[in-house]
């Protein structure tokens, strides 16, 4: 992270890495193939650690509640890179920045590494393209680092679906992964897109993302929140509530 966040690094590295172990433990007891249950159960505490990971570092980060600092500037790891590149080189505890999908890809695909998860969907794709298989294939190729090819299907399944919101909320989370121009551009027009589909819980969880990724705190929180009174039972519901606990938590100096 850039200079004063320190320690959310080393908490949000940390958490990355216990999940990593924690996954790779789990498999390894139940076997190559883990059930159902069991992938569907990694892939909500990995998605759940590594919103801790993006909660601790924002609330180290604003220890007091004083708001946001003169300019939002991109969570960064290790080596600080050049302006612009905040997202795309260097070390990072965290994921690469990627569309939140309200549900995940089949089981069998979403405990998969994002290498495996790309091959597979893409394949899927193209054996019958569906606005639906497309915006979870750009979301995975986000995951593995594949910016330009994730935009590429977002706008093909735009091609097939004009409306389809979690494609648009692609492309803005694509434009944001090129660096902190990119970022305040996604910024701007996801906060236009709230005003025009406030009960949206997608683009409101995702707003709430890509705030934490420009340590945006104040945007962050009051996304979230929104996005927890539409619905705290549904998979972004519960991990925005985890967000936005592990900020209080770690705000107040307690154990996240």
């Amino acid at each position: 992270m850039a200079s004063g966040g320190g320690g959310g690094v080393d908490a949000a590295r940390s958490s990355a890495n216990l999940v990593r172990m924690g996954a790779g433990a789990s498999t390894r007891r139940r076997g190559v193939r883990p059930s159902r249950n069991a992938v569907i159960a990694l892939v909500a505490v990995w998605v759940t650690a590594t919103a801790l990971a993006i909660g601790i570092a924002l609330a180290l980060d604003d220890p007091t509640g004083a708001g946001q600092r003169d300019r939002a500037r991109p969570i960064v790891a290790g080596v600080v890179v050049a302006p612009g590149q905040e997202l795309t080189a260097g070390e990072s505890a965290l994921p690469p920045l990627a569309l939140v999908l309200d549900t995940p890809p089949p089981a069998r695909i979403a405990g998969l590494m994002p290498e495996a998860q790309v091959a597979v969907l893409r394949r899927r794709a193209e054996q019958r393209a569906t606005p639906r298989r497309l915006v979870e294939l750009g979301s995975a190729l986000q995951g593995a680092g594949e910016g330009p090819a994730a935009e590429a299907s977002y706008r093909r399944a735009l091609q097939l679906d004009a409306d389809n919101l979690a494609a648009r909320v692609g492309l803005l989370m694509a434009d944001g992964a090129t660096g902190t121009e990119g970022l305040d551009r996604a910024a701007r027009a996801l906060r236009r897109l709230t005003g025009q589909r406030p009960r949206d819980q997608l683009v409101a969880f995702n707003q709430g993302w890509l705030a934490a990724y420009r340590r945006d705190l104040p945007t962050a929180r009051t996304a979230w929140l929104r996005t927890v009174r539409l619905g705290g039972e549904t998979r972004l519901g519960r991990t925005a509530g985890r967000l936005l606990e592990a900020i209080e938590r770690g705000r107040a100096g307690g154990n996240p």
